[in-house]
C-alpha cells in the first residue's frame, strides 16, 4: 500500500547522497555535522510527542495547550541546547570582517 511512497522516499535520499558526494568533490564545504544531527534528533523527539498528544483522546484545548507547552520547550531547548544564538551570530555575522584587522 505504501509502495510508492517508499520507493520515492528511497530514490530522493539516494539521489540527495549522490549530488551531496558529488558537489564535495568539486567545492568542499565544511559542514557542522554536530550541530546538524543534534537538531535532527530534538526535532525527531518534539515530533514524536506532537504526534503521540494527536491520538490521544483528550479535549481539544488541553491538547492545544500542551502543544503550545511542547512548542515553547522546543523553542527554549533549541535555543539552549544546540547554542542556536550563536549559530545565528555565525550566520549574521558571515563575511564580515572585525574591526580589528582593519587598522
Amino acid at each position: 500500500m505504501y509502495g510508492a511512497a517508499i520507493a520515492t522516499l528511497l530514490s530522493y535520499v539516494l539521489q540527495f547522497i549522490v549530488i551531496f558526494i558529488y558537489t564535495q568533490r568539486l567545492i568542499p564545504i565544511i559542514y557542522d555535522y554536530a550541530f546538524i544531527f543534534k537538531s535532527i534528533a530534538v526535532s525527531l523527539c518534539f515530533f514524536g510527542g506532537v504526534l503521540s498528544l494527536s491520538y490521544l483522546n483528550i479535549n481539544a484545548m488541553i491538547s492545544l495547550g500542551l502543544k503550545a507547552i511542547l512548542f515553547l520547550l522546543f523553542v527554549f531547548l533549541s535555543y539552549k541546547f544546540l547554542e542556536l544564538k550563536k549559530a545565528v551570530r555565525r550566520i549574521l555575522n558571515y563575511g564580515v570582517i572585525p574591526k580589528e584587522t582593519i587598522s
